[in-house]
């Protein structure tokens, strides 16, 4: 992985700077405006291409990705005008498989798995690098989702059918009920920061059925804090 790594970065600054002619080792496929090559493929004395380059019209390097049998199959990487990397991926025969990632500032921002071009996982982080939140996907279906403070502490944990909680930044629990396709469903009770219930509402599909306010100052609270 390193040494593939360590070729696509090389190329990075290769090909940013060496572009005088087409021959056996590469072929140009197009060009800018300005004349300037978009995008090249390396074939390395292959018939076949095992890399793909893409230029910005400025002859800076902005995307390299790994080829096998003319489709894109390896790492890949991306990067802005500023040379600072943007996303990554892996492909296997032409279709995501692996971890999408995207960087701002070399952090990772964001994160989406793949398993042969069906996303699995979807993952955004907050400027420390701690996760913000995570859907989980199954059959093309979001199946959960969680959500954490910045601080760490989990805000939200729910299954799109099934148990639903919800937390204040202190740990202490702020709702509790169930979801059905991704709707509310059934009963769903609120507590204040001190653990003293404060509301309870009854849910039918998401439609609410009954709504029983017990502290009407703290859910007036809660509500202005959302």
């Amino acid at each position: 992985m390193r040494n593939r790594l360590l070729l696509l970065l090389l190329c990075l600054a290769y090909f940013s700077c060496s572009q005088e002619q087409e021959s056996r080792e590469f072929a140009v496929m197009s060009n800018h405006a300005n004349g300037t090559s978009k995008q090249v493929y390396i074939l390395n004395g292959q018939s076949e291409p095992v890399m793909e380059v893409v230029f910005f019209e400025s002859g800076d390097t902005m995307k390299v990705t790994e080829m096998k049998d003319s489709l894109y199959h390896g790492q890949s990487w991306q990067r802005d005008a500023t040379g600072q990397i943007v996303a990554s991926a892996t492909f296997s025969a032409g279709k995501l498989d692996g971890v999408v990632r995207s960087f701002s500032n070399d952090i990772v921002t964001a994160e989406k798995e793949y398993d042969n071009d069906v996303p699995k996982r979807v993952t955004h982080f907050y400027n420390n690098g701690a996760k913000s939140y995570e859907i989980m996907i199954e059959d093309g279906n979001e199946k959960s989702f969680k959500s954490w403070y910045d601080n760490g502490v989990v805000e939200e944990s729910y299954f799109f059918d099934g148990l639903a909680k919800g937390w204040y930044k202190s740990s202490q629990k702020k709702w509790e009920g169930s979801m059905s396709g991704g709707l509310e469903h059934g009963t769903w009770i609120w507590w204040d920061e001190n653990g003293n219930q404060i509301r309870e509402i009854l849910y039918a599909a998401g439609d609410t059925i009954e709504d029983r306010i017990l502290d009407s100052a703290a859910v007036q609270a809660l509500d202005e804090q959302e």
